[in-house]
């Protein structure tokens, strides 16, 4: 019997009532903006009390723009201003209404890691800092990561230093709004013999969680080779450890999440049998804040029923779970879980030297990705499969890293949304797909891309209402925002 089902139950987050989607309530546009020099991504931070705010990073500047939460019109926009002049801004986000910008700086000797505290409007630098275990982390390379708690109380650095494979200690220091330290310390990885750091996360009462895989095995260059994959927690309780494990199998990198509404924590990943990038099922744990316990461990295996239904190759050997990817993790209120994976694969082509090449050429490489179909799995809180759907799509770029490929995630009061740029008959569209609460699902075309001239970048998306999302568009040297309202 196939352990997941197409067609099953509804998870708790969404209605009991199953929701057939229903086209965009509405869509609105911001008037383009030109790029300042040198800018090239901008990101969506969220919403505060003046607006929705868009971090625009350049090669030597870094802009900040508030926008009109219900018309999209520029309010204002300006230069994030740091206290050092040599300073690199690293990450800016929201923390209750205000705008905390963290940055490098070369201060005696060293690359030092501060904050900036800014009021909502950006008007006054309210404070700065420098934060207090930089000197553990600091170098030419001192790696650092981010993390911002669920509802943007806090915020997390972390750094792995050069010798973690030896000491096995991850750095960190947690900050509130007004740049106070909750926490900071390091965590010892000590139950790993070869621990690899996957991510970490922080809560919004400032525990941090680290997850990690334990390389144990010493296989390299392959999607799957833990022997183990754990958290390990830094909480006001103590330091925990709780993780999955099973015999001859190997795990790949893990999605984490907080359960907020139980008082729990999810983690899920692909496993295999051997190493390389063929999956043979999905795992899934879930833990207690602050406790060793683990709630649940589960292991799912794909069945050939399954494997034929993704990979509509009925019968071929050849056929298998390749290249997925874990993209997407999402809690339910009944402690499950709806899990995201994403095919995702590269090649680089060398276009050899012919006689137009200019002298001493060699040629040109080109990187081509491709970004294709999702595959949307539905667990219970025991870890046990409920059902699963497969949203096919194609998407493929060359020499930007896949920068417009792949999906924004909106969480609706009675569907998901998974937002996406589509070719159709020779047309650019963002289209969506919406999965209701019992697996149904259905495409819609949102926005034709070509005839408003937009190029959005779903995967750098907002949500910030239960039925709004806000989608960045860079195109030909200018910016703009989309604004999605869908239909409840």
């Amino acid at each position: 019997m196939n352990p997941f089902r197409l067609i099953f139950s509804a998870f708790s987050f969404l209605s009991a009532a199953t929701v057939i989607a229903q086209p965009a309530q509405s869509v609105e546009y911001s008037l383009p903006q030109a790029l300042p020099y040198g800018a090239g991504t901008a990101d969506v931070l969220g919403r505060n009390s003046e607006g929705v705010l868009v971090h625009m990073s350049g090669r030597s500047q870094d802009w900040m723009l508030c926008y009109s939460a219900s018309t999209l019109d520029l309010k204002w926009k300006k230069e994030i201003a740091l206290t050092e002049k040599s300073g690199s801004v690293e990450e800016a986000y929201l923390l209750g209404d205000s705008i905390v910008v963290l940055y490098t700086a070369n201060m005696r000797g060293n690359r030092v890691l501060k904050a900036n505290l800014y009021s909502p409007r950006m008007s006054e630098l309210r404070d700065a800092r420098e934060l207090d275990t930089v000197h553990a982390m600091s170098g030419e390379d001192a790696g650092f990561q981010f993390a911002v708690s669920p509802s943007h109380a806090c915020a997390m650095v972390y750094n792995q230093p050069d010798e973690f494979n030896r000491k096995k200690e991850i750095n960190f220091i947690v900050i509130n709004a007004a740049l106070q330290t909750l926490r900071s310390g390091r965590v010892v990885a000590n139950r790993f013999d070869v621990p690899e750091l996957v991510s970490g996360d922080v809560t919004d009462n400032g525990d941090a969680y680290f997850v990690c895989g334990d390389n144990k095995s010493r296989t390299y260059n392959n999607t799957y080779q833990y022997t183990e994959v754990g958290v390990f927690a830094q909480t006001a309780s103590g330091a925990f450890y709780s993780g999955v494990a099973r015999e001859n199998t190997l795990l790949g990198d893990p999605l984490f999440k907080f359960d907020n509404a139980n008082n729990a924590w999810v983690l899920s990943g692909l496993f295999a049998d051997k190493p390389g990038n063929e999956a043979k099922g999905m795992y899934f744990g879930r833990g207690v804040p602050a406790d060793s316990a683990m709630l649940v461990r589960q292991f799912i295996p794909f069945t050939d029923e399954f494997l034929n239904n993704v990979t509509g190759q009925p019968g071929k050997r050849t056929r298998g779970f390749y290249d997925n990817v874990p993209t997407g993790l999402v809690v339910r209120r009944d402690g499950g879980a709806l899990f995201v994976t994403e095919t995702q694969t590269q090649y680089s082509e060398n276009l050899t030297a012919n006689r137009f090449t200019p002298m001493g050429g060699s040629g040109m490489i080109t990187n081509h990705f491709f970004f294709n179909d999702l595959v949307v799995f539905s667990v219970d809180s025991a870890g046990a499969p409920q059902w699963y759907q497969v949203l096919r799509k194609k998407q493929q770029s060359d020499n930007d890293g896949g920068f417009y490929l792949s999906y924004g995630l909106l969480i609706g009061p009675r569907q998901l949304w998974l937002l996406y740029n589509d070719r159709v008959g020779g047309a650019n569209n963002l289209s969506g797909y919406s999965v209701s609460g019992t697996g149904d699902n259905k495409r819609s075309i949102l926005v034709d891309t070509d005839r408003k001239n937009l190029a959005p970048v779903p995967s750098r998306a907002r949500q910030i209402a239960p039925d709004v999302m806000v989608i960045p568009s860079l195109r030909r040297g200018y910016f703009q925002l989309l604004k999605i309202t869908f239909s409840s």
